[in-house]
């Protein structure tokens, strides 16, 4: 139920684009955004506000990628999917970069069982926030052990906490 909401929800959000291209731009961005205006366009949604956070609001961050999405997916929720696949693939890859030097398993099966783990295959395979998460955490992890350059790391690991704190802050 949650992720056709979130879907739905960035349907409602980008029907303030084409009435106010600014509200838009500070609901997408969230800078100069107030209560007024979510209430204004999205007073009908029930995740758009779904109570106050700490950090970050997640369920705003997760609308606000599928409304971002949505502009050139002519409304297909298959594209959401797999834009989503493919990230969550991504980040599989990175965490199997990671666990390989570590471990005494064959890369083959090291990666074959980081992709068919049944709850990790579960988990990352849907529109809601754990895709983002897979992805966060295989950039955090690479970051952390991978023979690479500084400015490699320095990027993935920014990018891993900066997924990781807008999806879900308390990991």
């Amino acid at each position: 139920n949650d992720a056709g909401a979130f879907y739905h929800e960035a349907q409602t959000l980008n029907t303030v684009l084409s009435e106010s291209p600014g509200d838009y731009m500070r609901l997408i961005s969230g800078i100069g955004a107030n209560e007024e205006l979510s209430v204004k366009y999205l007073g009908q949604t029930n995740h758009w506000d779904s109570g106050k956070q700490a950090i970050f609001h997640d369920n705003r961050n997760i609308i606000r990628v599928h409304a971002i999405i949505d502009l050139f997916s002519v409304g297909s929720i298959f594209v959401h999917m797999i834009i989503f696949c493919f990230i969550s693939l991504i980040g599989t890859y990175l965490l199997f970069l990671a666990l390989r030097k570590y471990s005494l398993l064959k890369p083959w099966l090291i990666f074959s069982l980081l992709l068919l783990l049944p709850n990790l295959l579960f988990c990352s395979s849907g529109i809601l926030k754990e895709p983002l998460i897979i992805f966060g955490l295989g950039a955090l992890a690479f970051s952390l052990v991978a023979k690479a350059s500084k400015g490699k790391k320095i990027f993935f690991g920014s990018l891993g906490l900066f997924v990781m704190l807008c999806f879900k802050p308390y990991i």
